[in-house]
Parts: C-alpha cells; sequence; structure tokens
C-alpha cells in the first residue's frame, strides 16, 4: 500500500517534470506546454500503473526528471544540474534496469555536440550520469552488505533474448517462462544456462533464414502486439489485486461500458499520438533541429530496438508512451496551427 501510494505522489511529479521538458524541447511554447498537460491528464495507463508494485512509473518519472536537469543544463551549466541529473538517474536505474537505454540517448547526445564542439560542461554531464549509475549500485550494496549473498546469481540476461525468439500460443516473443525453466535446470548456473540460450538462439535465427516469410511474420506481429496496444497492459498487470472495488474500477475491469470507452479512447488517443508525432517530424524534415531536440525520441527509438531483441511485452512499451507525450503535445501544437492558418486562407 505504501508503494502504491508513493506511485500516487509520483503522477503530479510527472506532469510538472514532464512540461518543463516540454518548455525545454518546444522552445518555450505555452500552447505546447497546455497540450502536454491535457494529454498526460487525460492519458488512462497513467492512472492504471499506479497500483502495480513494481518500478515501471516511478523509473520513468525520475528518468523525465532526469530528462528536464538534462536540458536545463545544456542551457544553463551549474553544478547544482549536474547532482539533479547524476541523483535523478541513479535512482531511475535503481527502479528499473531498461532505464538505461534513455541515459544511453543521453549518451548519444553529449557525443554528438562534443564531436561539433569540444566542450568540458559536456563531459562532465556525461560524467554526472555515469558516476550517478554507479554510485546508486555502490550505496545498495553498501547498505545490503550483510545481507549480500556472494553465491546468488541472477538469471543471464541472454535468456530473455533467446525467449524473444520464441512463439508461445501464436504470440511471437512474448513471455514463456524459458529463462527461469532453463536456468533452474541448469542448476542456477550462469555459464551453462547462458550457453544453452546461445545455441537456441543460433538455431532459431537458422530457422528464420531459411524461413524468411515467417521471419518476417515473426517480427511484424512481435512489433505490432507491444506498440500497437493503447492500454499497454496496465490492467492485465493489476488483475490479481483483491479488495473491494468500487463499481466505476469494476466497470473498466469489466470492460463494460465505461470500460469500453476507456479503451476505445486509448485507441483514438494512440493513433493520434503517432500522427501528430510524424506531422513533428515531418515539418522539421529540411530544417532540423539541434540533436538535443530530439533526446526523448532517440529513447524512443532506442526501446524500439530494444522490444525487437527482448522477450516482448507491452508493459515494457509503457515508459515510452510517457516521453512520447511532449512531442505529442508539439505535434498538435503544430497540427493547430496550420489548421488555423489554412482556414483563414479557406475564408479569404
Amino acid at each position: 500500500m505504501a508503494y502504491e501510494y508513493w506511485n500516487a505522489v509520483l503522477v503530479p511529479v510527472f506532469l510538472f517534470a514532464g512540461s518543463q521538458v516540454t518548455r525545454k524541447l518546444s522552445g518555450g511554447s505555452g500552447k505546447a506546454e497546455f497540450y502536454f498537460l491535457v494529454l498526460a491528464v487525460t492519458c488512462f495507463p497513467l492512472y492504471g500503473y499506479v497500483p502495480f508494485i513494481y518500478g515501471d512509473l516511478g523509473s520513468t518519472v525520475f528518468m523525465t526528471l532526469a530528462a528536464w536537469a538534462f536540458l536545463s543544463c545544456l542551457e544553463k551549466f551549474s553544478l547544482g544540474k549536474l547532482f539533479a541529473l547524476a541523483l535523478t538517474a541513479g535512482i531511475a536505474v535503481q527502479l528499473r534496469m531498461n532505464s538505461l537505454i534513455i541515459l544511453i540517448a543521453f549518451g548519444i547526445v553529449v557525443i554528438v555536440k562534443l564531436i561539433g564542439k569540444w566542450d568540458w560542461k559536456k563531459i562532465a554531464m556525461g560524467g554526472s550520469v555515469v558516476c550517478g549509475i554507479f554510485l546508486s549500485f555502490a550505496i545498495l550494496r553498501g547498505i545490503y552488505y550483510n545481507e549480500w549473498d556472494e553465491n546468488a546469481r541472477s538469471i543471464p540476461p541472454i535468456l530473455y533474448v533467446a525467449m524473444g525468439l520464441h512463439e508461445t500460443n501464436g504470440h511471437p516473443g512474448w513471455y514463456d517462462g524459458y529463462n527461469y525453466i532453463v536456468f533452474a535446470e541448469s542448476g542456477d548456473d550462469v555459464k551453462a544456462s547462458a550457453k544453452i540460450a546461445w545455441d537456441d538462439i543460433r538455431e532459431r535465427l537458422q530457422n528464420f533464414k531459411e524461413n524468411p516469410d515467417y521471419m518476417l511474420y515473426f517480427y511484424k506481429t512481435k512489433i505490432n502486439e507491444q506498440w500497437q496496444a493503447p492500454m499497454y497492459q496496465c490492467l492485465v498487470m493489476n488483475s490479481n489485486i483483491e479488495g473491494k472495488q468500487s463499481r466505476a474500477v469494476q466497470m473498466i475491469y469489466r470492460e463494460e461500458l465505461l470500460g469500453k470507452l476507456v479503451k476505445n479512447y486509448m485507441k483514438a488517443f494512440q493513433v493520434f499520438l503517432y500522427g501528430c508525432i510524424f506531422l513533428w517530424l515531418l515539418l522539421r524534415w529540411n530544417k532540423p533541429l539541434p540533436i538535443e531536440k530530439y533526446l526523448l525520441l532517440i529513447a524512443v527509438f532506442g526501446g524500439f530496438l530494444f522490444s525487437i531483441l527482448w522477450e516482448a511485452k507491452t508493459r515494457y512499451i509503457f515508459p515510452y508512451l510517457l516521453i512520447m507525450l511532449p512531442y505529442f503535445a508539439m505535434g498538435m501544437n503544430d497540427l493547430n496551427f496550420f489548421l488555423l492558418r489554412n482556414g483563414k486562407k479557406f475564408k479569404k
């Protein structure tokens, strides 16, 4: 319950941090910031993940705060912002390891900026992110030093990659328990289980090579099932919550009238999101902005690549939904300007 309250508190934090990021990315556009707030407040999965006891929501909120600190530091460097960047990045990674994908986008921006002009401040920004991550692990290790079991080993990541190549019940790449089964049958041996995973990967890739049509079907379906699921598993992940529920909540979970409205709204929301982001990019095709303006879209592209390689879950796409909202808002702002301008021409 305490963690659920913590998630609830983080929702307005995200609204604030996201609005600040939108302000930085849009060059101070008040309309874009307004659109962001409207879109974020009406994004149902943001609330749907509040009861879920995991780091999906928390890590994304702290990563949004890190993005705000990063963009602010690029505008006007200060040690305070540098510390905030390190702190928020470290917390985000501890809450959800997948946050590293977004932090890699920070690194890409720093590298590109350094290629254009060598600057020790940019190096300090990149270093603060790295230090924040390593210090967060060191602090955690120090706190739990007496409880740390040196013989305990985590499941090798390659097992999740191998599982992402399976097809279970007609769903390419989705979870089937392979990681736990192989690790347990290997006696919790990291090297032995990793070898089995690599053998399975080679066999699967050979199968794709021999059946290119099936490979196309496999990845097309895997991508669509993750990136075209407007509820982002926010209801499925809470399906085992016990306790008394209000009538409104029951209607949503059982997909009665309110549930159908929410689901259909999020379908339209997602289609409009992709459309507005495409419009925003299209209008800047011949006049590209500074690399930092694409910061979160670079992270989304990294998440897209990750979703192809890793075990498939729509839940893994949820953080990218939230960090796409600033671009959704800027695309809506462009669409509004386009319609108003052409509307005046039509009247004339």
